[in-house]
């Protein structure tokens, strides 16, 4: 199944084919997709638009920013507040064994791509 007007397609697996990594779901694949990889996220953002997507399938909401999105998760799904956020852009890796926050600084903070 190919993302409409992206070249890049979701696997089994939900690997990125543009970078490779890996993630526990195809919405959050779908989420890395449009964040690191559309050529136009950059403009979207200086335009003010809602770009960033809630991880919940059920949930289409969208958000300005990374702080507000990691603020509806907590508050309206009940996220743990050390969830590792940064998921949709770093994906998993095979030592991943938790998406909760390791004890360091800066794990889990959003740098745009």
């Amino acid at each position: 199944q190919c993302l409409v007007g992206s070249e890049m397609c979701i696997r089994d697996r939900n690997t990125c084919l543009e970078c490779k990594k890996n993630f526990p779901s195809a919405k959050l694949l779908e989420l890395h997709i449009s964040e690191n990889h559309d050529p136009f996220m950059k403009i979207k953002l200086q335009r003010g638009e809602h770009v960033f997507g809630c991880f919940v399938e059920s949930c289409d909401r969208m958000f300005r920013d990374h702080k507000k999105r990691r603020l509806h998760l907590i508050d309206k799904h009940d996220y743990p507040k050390d969830y590792l956020f940064s998921i949709v852009d770093r994906g998993i890796g095979k030592k991943d064994t938790s998406l909760i926050k390791k004890n360091t600084k800066n794990y889990g903070v959003w740098k745009p791509a």
